[in-house]
C-alpha cells in the first residue's frame, strides 16, 4: 500500500496515514488527541507531542498529563528546582545564603540535626510576627520540626525540655504512693 503526504493549513489538525485494509484517510483534531499516540493507541507524553517526538514512550502510571519515564523526571526536578527558588525570593534570600545558612547548622535540620534536605529542601523557619522578610528567618529544618515549633510556643518548649531531662512522672511513680 502507498502512503500519500496529507497537507492542512491548520496547524491543529494533523493526518494519519491511510490505515492497512480500510484505505481511508482519518483527519485527527490534536486538542482531542492528546492523550494518544500517533497510531491513535494508548496514551503520548504531550511534552513529546509539543517537541515533535513521534515515537510511543509509555507514560509513567499517576503522572500528571501523561508523561513518559523522562520527561516526568524532568519535571520533577524542574519544579523542585523552581519551587525552592520561589521559596527563597519569598524571604529576600539569594541560593547562595540559603546553602550558607543550610552549611552554618552542619548541613542539617537545626533542631533534629537528623534531616539532611537530601530528598525534601529544609524549610525556611521564620518569625510569623515580622512576616516573609530576610529578618524573620530563623534557621532551616525539616518538616516535622517546623511544625513542631510552629504548634508549640516558648514556654511550651521549657516544659517540653522539663520532661525530657527530669521526668517528673517518675516523682510520682517513686513516691511509694504518698501523693496518691
Amino acid at each position: 500500500m502507498e502512503f500519500q503526504h496529507y497537507s492542512n493549513p491548520d496547524p491543529k489538525f494533523f493526518h494519519h496515514p491511510p490505515l492497512l485494509g480500510g484505505g481511508k484517510v482519518e483527519v485527527w483534531n490534536l486538542e482531542e488527541t492528546l492523550g494518544r499516540n500517533m497510531t491513535g493507541v494508548g496514551p503520548v507524553c504531550k511534552d513529546c507531542i509539543d517537541e515533535g517526538i513521534t515515537t510511543y514512550r509509555k507514560p509513567v502510571e499517576g503522572a500528571a498529563r501523561n508523561r513518559c519515564t523522562t520527561h516526568q523526571r524532568n519535571r520533577r526536578a524542574t519544579t523542585r528546582v523552581s519551587a525552592h527558588a520561589r521559596l527563597c525570593a519569598k524571604y529576600g534570600i539569594t541560593e547562595e545564603e540559603y546553602q550558607a545558612i543550610k552549611a552554618s547548622q552542619g548541613g542539617k535540620c537545626f533542631i533534629c540535626q537528623k534531616a539532611t534536605g537530601a530528598r525534601k529542601a529544609l524549610a525556611i523557619d521564620h518569625d510569623h510576627a515580622l512576616g516573609y522578610t530576610r529578618e524573620a528567618v530563623r534557621a532551616v529544618l525539616c518538616g516535622p520540626c517546623n511544625k513542631l515549633i510552629g504548634y508549640l510556643d516558648v514556654m511550651a518548649l521549657a516544659r517540653a525540655i522539663v520532661v525530657l531531662q527530669e521526668h517528673p512522672a517518675q516523682k510520682v511513680l517513686n513516691s511509694n504512693g504518698s501523693a496518691l
